[in-house]
This record gives C-alpha cells, structure tokens and sequence, in this order.
C-alpha cells in the first residue's frame, strides 16, 4: 500500500551530494526525519565531473528514496559562473516546484536561498533559508573578501533581504541569535537556532579506537579551508609537545598532506610526530575515540554565526575540546559544561596556559569523557535538530 506523503520538501544544496558535509549536515536529518513523518524529500545539487559518479553511487543506496536532480558547478571564472549558477539554478527550482508539488524549499547557504527565492515566492511555496552561518563575513575571516568591498557589501545587502523575506530562518548559534534579536526584533518571531549536529549512534566514545596508544594523541579532524588556523595549530601543539613529550599531532582529512607536512617542517617538527590519515567515513568515530583531545582554531572574525561541525563530534567522541576564542557558542559551552578549553590569544604562554589546564581535566579520566559526551547529547544531538526541522517545515505548512 503506497504511504501517504504529508508534505514535500525541496532541499537545495550548493555542493555535491557526496560531499561529507551533506551527509553530517544534509542527508543524516533527511533520514530521522522521514523516520519521524511522512515527507517526501526532492533534492537539488551542483556536481563536479569528479564527484558526479560518487554523488550518484551515493544517492542509489539511500534507503529512503529522494527525488535527485542535479546541475554541473561552473567555476570559472568566479563571480560570473557563481551567478550564471544561480540562474541555471532558478529555472531547475521552477521546474520541480511544478513537477513536484513542492510545499516547502529548504535552502541550505545564501547561495541555495538565492537560488530559491524568486520561484518560491512566484510560485506561493514556503521559502525556508536555513543559513548555516552568514557566508560574506566567513569570507572576510578567510581572506577571500574585503569588508570595504562592493562583493562583501552586495552579499551582506542579500543575507538582510533574505532573513526579511523568507518564511523562516535558522541560526547556527544562540550567539547570532541574540544579535538578530538586537538588531531585528521584528524577525524573532520567524527564527530558530539549531547547530550542527551529530549522529550520537555514529560518534561514540565507546568505540575501540586503533590509533597509538602510547602516545597523547590531539587530532585535527576535515578540511583545512581558508579560515582554519593550521600555522596557530601547530605552534600550539609545537607547546604541548615540549610539555609533552610524547605528543602526536593526528590530522583525519582529504586535504593535501604538504599543506601540514611544510609549515610544520618549517616549525621544526619531527615526522614522527605528525600523522596525516586519509580516513574512510566509517572509520572517523573510532579514530577520534582513540584520541586524547581535539582541536580547531579558526579565524574569529564575526564568527559569532559559526557551528563546526567538528565540535559536536569530538565531545561525542568523548574527547576534551581546544579552541580559541569567538567562535560562536564554543567558548560559553567548554566553560560551562568543563569539555575543554578556550585559547583567547595566540601566544606562547597563553599556550602553556591552556594546556596546564587541560592536562588537570584529563587528569579526571573517563569522567572527562562522560562529561563530553553528555554535552553532546545535550547540545548537538541530531534527534534533536532533526526535531526542530519537521517542527519548521509543519509550522510553515500550517500558516
């Protein structure tokens, strides 16, 4: 007996449907909720040549069938293939609003919401900008922008409109949130916060994990980017290792191995203390469970909008947390549940600082991990955000 579907959602993403962020932050939500309610899930990506084949191996072993249409990603040059994109992406939108009586679009990034506002709102579909932090300031914090620029102030122009005119929005952190409602309080009504979750079934810190035991080993886990602060990490473990002897610094990433291996050479770091693991995804929980902390540092510029992905996993996981300052709701949480701790300048001794403290936490043992991985649970559970989500999407169809 075919089930009857309750609602349609239009999902667009501006990346491949095999990229692993759209499996943490796109596909892990899709499946709890179809679990949850009867939503019949169309899905919109832009593909590379090398990630189309991956995309759609990944797309037939979906249990839960999604309705895939795709665009080729055009590159270059920048700012005119971004906007020819976007406009090859209003005419694919168009088409399945129709084709499949769509009743929400769920935009994920300012580019997708471009992409979706004109046919949802032409066509009367519930526009839902699901933000994942504001994309102009991250490219001020990675260099990639200037904030006097007319493409920094053209974006910042567009992310206004939309929180304006969309159905609703989400926010990556309470910290954002209490900007907006500041600067915006008539937008709080249409508002929530949900962060990057995990999947608490998948991030365990009861798994067996295979890395050296013998050492203390801090672990870097995704892509390096442009506003991840690899030269700081470094120089933070370069510290802990002279504090720490046995100190190993384990990077989990796809990224070229000589964008770490170079400058650390360069530091004078031995190779024996730097591991670079281009890991399967089923393999990832159980390597950062066999870690002793996790770290990130990233650019803080108006990084109050921000959620790594990371964070939760690593308190998952059960390990101990190393991050600077500004970086949304971080610092509030590691101080407050005691999962970590917070670098608020790059220096030496503010360094030593930080990793004094760090080793009395570890010192506690497996309460440390229980107490991260509780945070976990209590923060960035995906059965929680996935919640959040199916509560919006009825919202929107009720209204």
């Amino acid at each position: 007996m075919e089930i009857e579907v309750a609602m349609k959602v239009l999902f667009i993403a501006y990346q491949a449907a095999s990229d692993p962020l759209m499996e943490s932050q796109g596909f892990s939500y899709m499946r709890v909720i179809a679990e949850k309610e009867a939503v019949q899930y169309s899905l919109l990506t832009f593909e590379t040549r090398d990630s189309l084949a991956s995309s759609n191996e990944y797309i037939s072993g979906l249990k839960n069938t999604i309705k895939w249409k795709y665009l080729m990603y055009l590159n270059r040059p920048r700012f005119p293939a971004t906007c020819l994109n976007i406009i090859l992406g209003i005419f694919a939108v168009f088409s399945i609003l129709k084709k499949d009586n769509i009743n929400v679009v769920h935009a994920r990034g300012l580019i997708s919401a471009l992409i979706a506002f004109i046919p949802a709102k032409l066509l009367n579909v519930k526009f839902f900008f699901d933000t994942r932090g504001f994309l102009a300031d991250k490219y001020v914090g990675g260099g990639l922008l200037s904030s006097s620029g007319l493409l920094y102030k053209m974006m910042k122009w567009g992310e206004n409109a939309l929180l304006k005119k969309c159905d609703f929005f989400t926010l990556e952190t309470t910290s954002h949130a209490r900007i907006i409602k500041e600067t915006h309080c008539d937008l709080s009504d249409k508002m929530e916060v949900i962060p990057c979750c995990s999947d608490l079934a998948k991030f365990d810190y009861s798994l067996n994990g295979n890395l050296n035991s013998n050492s203390f080993n801090i672990v870097y886990l995704g892509k390096f980017g442009t506003w991840y602060l690899i030269n700081e990490m470094l120089d933070f473990f370069k510290v802990l290792s002279s504090i720490l002897p046995d100190s190993r610094f384990i990077f989990l990433t796809q990224d070229d191995p000589d964008r770490v291996g170079k400058p650390a050479k360069d530091k004078g770091i031995i190779d024996s203390q730097i591991e670079i693991i281009k890991p399967l995804k089923e393999s990832i929980p159980a390597l950062l469970a066999g870690a002793g902390a996790g770290i990130f540092f990233i650019n803080p510029y108006k990084r109050y909008n921000s959620s790594p992905v990371k964070f939760g996993e690593y308190l998952a996981c059960g390990l101990p947390v190393v991050s600077n300052a500004g970086i949304g709701d971080c610092d509030e949480i590691i101080e407050r549940e005691r999962v970590g701790v917070v670098i608020t300048q790059f220096s030496g001794e503010e360094y030593k600082r930080a990793i004094y403290e760090l080793k009395k936490l570890l010192s506690e043992g497996e309460i440390l991990r229980e107490r991260c991985r509780s945070a976990a649970a209590k923060y960035f559970d995906l059965e929680m955000g996935a919640e959040k989500y199916l509560k919006i999407y009825k919202q929107l169809l009720a209204s």
